[in-house]
């Protein structure tokens, strides 16, 4: 349910492709921290535990999102439920792939403060660990309220990600929860957490520590 649903796809008369997907209606979480800035741990874990489900369905079907950011996740109020994550724009997904030893010539594709290092060594790999790392960058900007690094050009962030830790996050966010951010923010996919499971997990275990009520949510709402 927190993946944005396709319900038709195909060809046009011209050879045009196309495909019909459902209407969403809420915001963005780029919009939502313009708005209003950091967000609270309670919602930052309620969003990324939905964010977790919406990828270990993906993976467990094969397939890596290659391109979570705050542009690509919507909240929207559903039946009553406030906060409900919606994941999109899967356009760069594509099965797992282990590249080869020899040498890529593909263009790095995503947004790049949210491509793991891997990402910019092998442009072509797909693996779940990058969908893991987007997802620690992601709760940095959401408990910070900026992204991970503050750049000027591609090139900055790029050498940054390759090369640079980002600096610790704002005291206000509860160590526990900066620390699984960091894990995800490993810069070897074998430091990271083994799986997108087991980030929820880590995530369901923190939800009993930080909740977050449909009322919080509610209070929330900027739309």
């Amino acid at each position: 349910p927190n993946t944005i649903e396709i319900y038709d796809y195909g060809f046009t008369a011209d050879g045009k492709a196309y495909f019909a997907m459902e209407y969403l209606n809420g915001v963005n979480l780029a919009a939502v921290v313009k708005a209003s800035g950091a967000i609270p741990a309670g919602r930052v874990v309620h969003i990324l535990r939905q964010v977790c489900a919406s990828l270990f369905e993906a993976h467990t079907l094969g397939m890596v999102h290659r391109d979570i950011k705050p542009q690509n996740i919507m909240l929207l109020n559903r039946v009553g439920l406030h906060d409900f994550v919606k994941v999109l724009d899967f356009g760069l997904a594509k099965a797992f792939e282990e590249t080869s030893g020899v040498e890529e010539t593909r263009a790095i594709t995503g947004t790049p403060v949210y491509i793991a290092p891997e990402r910019l060594k092998r442009p072509g790999l797909a693996e779940p660990s990058a969908d893991i790392y987007a997802v620690g960058a992601l709760a940095y900007f959401l408990l910070a309220g900026y992204p991970i690094f503050n750049y000027s050009s591609d090139l900055d962030i790029l050498y940054q990600v390759l090369n640079e830790t980002p600096k610790p996050l704002p005291e206000t966010v509860p160590q526990n929860l900066a620390r699984l951010t960091f894990f995800c923010l490993e810069k070897e996919a074998e430091d990271r957490p083994a799986s997108i499971e087991e980030v929820k997990m880590f995530l369901d275990n923190l939800a009993l520590e930080f909740p977050w009520t449909n009322e919080d949510a509610q209070k929330q709402q900027i739309f």
